[in-house]
C-alpha cells in the first residue's frame, strides 16, 4: 500500500497464461471513489425503474381506459338516459369487453331494462291514479248530498260544495273557517245525536239517522245522516267520513201528503155509503169505514186483499165490476 494513503483499497489478481502465472496485477482505489461509483450506478438503476414504471402506468391507463372506463361510461350513460326518461329509445352499448366486463355489462343492461319497465308501469299507474282522482273529485264536488270529513272531536277537515250549500255558506272555505265543531254548532244536541255518538263509539258507523241541523242563518232543518269512522293502527278512530242529505222539504211534503190523505179518508169515512177502491188485479186499495164495517174487518185487514175475498157476495158480479 503506498504510504500516506491509509483509505486506499487494494485488489490483487494473478495473470495466468497457459496455466502458468506470468505476473500479477494490483488495483487501487479509495472508499470515496467506490461510494461515488455505487451512487452513480444506483441513480441509473432508480431512473431506469422509474422510467419502466411510467411506461407500465401509461400502458395500464390506456388499457383500463379502453377496456374498463369507456365501457362502464357507456353503460352509465345508457342507464342515466333510461332512468331520466330523456331518451326512451336509448340504445344498449356494444363493443369489445373482457368476459367479466361483459357479464357486468349484461347484468346492468338487464337491471336497467327492468327499471325501464317499472318506469312505464309507474307512469301508467300514475296516469290511472290521476284519472281516478279526477273522477272522484268530480263526483265529490258535484254530489247533491253534503260530504265531509271531520276529526273525532268534531272539527271539519274537508267538505264539498254541497255541504257548504246545505249549511248556508257561500264556499267550502267559509264553512271550514266558521265551524269549529259539528256538535252543537251544526247538529242540534238531542236524542238523535246521542244515538249517533253511541253508534259511532260502539260500531264505528251510523246510517240513515234523521237529525236536526242548523244553517248559518240559524234555520233548523231535518237531515238524513250517514257516517263511518276510519281507524288507525292503534285501533283508535282517526277521522269520521259523513254524508248529510237535507230532507226538510221532502219531509214536509210527505207530512202534507199524509195530512191530505187523512183529510180525504175522514171525508170518505163520514159518508154513509160504502166506498171501495180496487186496482186492475181486483185488489182493494181504498176502503171507507162503512165498507170495512160491512165486511166485518178493520181497514188494515182489507187493504191489499182480493175484492171477492173480503166481499164474497160480489163474486157473481166480478165482470161487471171489472
Amino acid at each position: 500500500m503506498p504510504p500516506g494513503a491509509p483509505d486506499l483499497i487494494e485488489k490483487r489478481s494473478a495473470i495466468a497464461f497457459n496455466s502458468r502465472d506470468i505476473g500479477e496485477v494490483s488495483v487501487w482505489g479509495t472508499a470515496a471513489h467506490v461510494r461515488e461509483a455505487m451512487k452513480a450506478a444506483l441513480y441509473r438503476l432508480a431512473f431506469g425503474i422509474a422510467l419502466l414504471n411510467a411506461a407500465l402506468v401509461a400502458m395500464l391507463s390506456l388499457v383500463l381506459n379502453r377496456m374498463v372506463v369507456k365501457p362502464l361510461k357507456a353503460v352509465e350513460t345508457y342507464a342515466l338516459a333510461v332512468s331520466s326518461r330523456e331518451d326512451a329509445d336509448a340504445r344498449v352499448p356494444s363493443g369489445f369487453f373482457l368476459r367479466e366486463m361483459e357479464n357486468l355489462r349484461d347484468s346492468i343492461v338487464i337491471m336497467v331494462g327492468r327499471l325501464k319497465q317499472r318506469y312505464l308501469q309507474l307512469e301508467r299507474s300514475q296516469t290511472g291514479l290521476a284519472e281516478a282522482e279526477a273522477r272522484y273529485r268530480n263526483l265529490y264536488e258535484n254530489a247533491l248530498a253534503g260530504i265531509y270529513r271531520c276529526t273525532p272531536g268534531g272539527r271539519f277537515l274537508s267538505a264539498n260544495s254541497a255541504m257548504a250549500r246545505i249549511l248556508g255558506y257561500d264556499t267550502q272555505a267559509d264553512l271550514l273557517r266558521a265551524v269549529q265543531t259539528i256538535d252543537g254548532q251544526v247538529f242540534v244536541k238531542d236524542a238523535a245525536m246521542e244515538r249517533y255518538r253511541e253508534l259511532m263509539a260502539n260500531r264505528g258507523e251510523a246510517s240513515r239517522l234523521t237529525v236536526r241541523f242548523k244553517r248559518a242563518d240559524g234555520d233548523v232543518r231535518l237531515g238524513l245522516l250517514h257516517s263511518r269512522a276510519t281507524f288507525g293502527e292503534d285501533g283508535q278512530p282517526e277521522y269520521f267520513d259523513g254524508m248529510l242529505e237535507d230532507i226538510t222539504d221532502r219531509t214536509r211534503a210527505e207530512e202534507r201528503l199524509r195530512e191530505a190523505h187523512g183529510f180525504i179518508q175522514n171525508i170518505l169515512d163520514s159518508m154513509p155509503s160504502m166506498m171501495i177502491g180496487i186496482d186492475d188485479a181486483m185488489r182493494v186499495t181504498h176502503v171507507n169505514a162503512p165498507a170495512a164495517a160491512a165486511m166485518g174487518l178493520s181497514h188494515d185487514e182489507v187493504i191489499g186483499r182480493k175484492l171477492t175475498a173480503v166481499m164474497p157476495r160480489l163474486s157473481s158480479s166480478v165482470e161487471a165490476v171489472r
